[in-house]
C-alpha cells in the first residue's frame, strides 16, 4: 500500500508513484504543538516521541512515516499537518493491517475444522485480503465438489480479537444437496456379478443392462 503525506497548499504532480510528497513551504519551520492519531487506538501506535516542540521539517515527517511503516502493523499511513495559531498539529491517520490469527468454520458436516484449514491453505497471521479469501473459497468449494457436493456455498466473516489487527476468520458453509447416482448402465461383460454391484451401489441405484 502507498504511504501518503498530504499537507495544506500541497501541489500534487502527475507522478502518483511518489510515496511521500514534501511539506508545503509555508508550514516548514513551524513548531509542532501536538500529534493526534486517527483510525486506531493510540495505544496501538504507542508514544510518538521527539516530535512535540520540534520544528516541522521534511526529514522529521519522513522519519515519522518510516517508523510507523516499519512496525508492519499498518497497511496505510497518512500524515496531515494542520496549521494552528501557535504552530502546526500533526494528524497521523493509519489503517491497521488485519491478520488472520485463527480459522473456524460453521455449517460443515462433511469436513471437520482441521480438514478445512488444510484444504483452504490457512497460514496463521496471513493478511486478510480479498484475493486470499477468494483463493480459500475456491479450494473449499473444489474439495466439496470432489466429495459430491458441487452446490456448496462458502462465505466468510471475521471476528475481532483482543489484539489489535488480529482477527478470527470464520467460514460459513452451506453444503447443499449432494449429487447422487440414480442409474448405472452396464455395457459389455461385467467383471463383477450383478448382485455384488447392487450391494456396493445400494438399493437406491438402478442397474440397467445396455447390452
Amino acid at each position: 500500500m502507498a504511504v501518503h503525506l498530504v499537507l495544506p497548499t500541497l501541489v500534487l504532480s502527475g507522478l502518483l508513484a511518489q510515496a511521500v510528497a514534501p511539506p508545503a513551504e509555508d508550514l516548514l519551520g513551524r513548531t509542532i504543538v501536538d500529534v493526534s492519531v486517527v483510525g486506531v487506538d493510540p495505544e496501538t501506535v504507542g508514544p510518538i516521541e521527539g516530535v512535540r516542540g520540534a520544528p516541522l521539517t521534511r526529514s522529521l515527517v519522513r522519519e515519522l512515516i518510516d517508523a510507523l511503516w516499519a512496525t508492519d502493523l499498518f497497511r496505510d499511513v497518512r500524515v496531515d499537518a494542520l496549521p494552528v495559531a501557535d504552530g502546526v498539529v500533526l494528524v497521523v491517520r493509519v489503517e491497521v493491517r488485519r491478520r488472520i490469527r485463527a480459522f473456524d468454520a460453521e455449517g460443515n458436516e462433511h469436513f471437520d475444522d482441521d480438514e478445512l484449514r488444510r484444504t483452504a491453505g490457512f497460514v496463521p497471521d496471513a493478511e486478510e485480503q480479498p484475493d486470499l479469501l477468494d483463493e480459500m473459497r475456491g479450494r473449499i468449494e473444489a474439495a466439496y465438489a470432489a466429495r459430491g457436493y458441487p452446490n456448496v456455498t462458502v462465505s466468510f466473516h471475521s471476528e475481532e480479537t483482543a489484539e489489535s489487527g488480529r482477527v478470527i476468520l470464520v467460514a460459513e458453509i452451506v453444503e447443499g444437496e449432494p449429487i447422487r447416482i440414480a442409474v448405472v448402465r452396464l455395457q459389455g461383460v461385467p467383471v463383477f456379478p450383478e448382485p455384488m454391484l447392487r450391494d456396493v451401489l445400494g438399493p437406491a441405484v438402478t442397474l440397467v443392462d445396455s447390452g
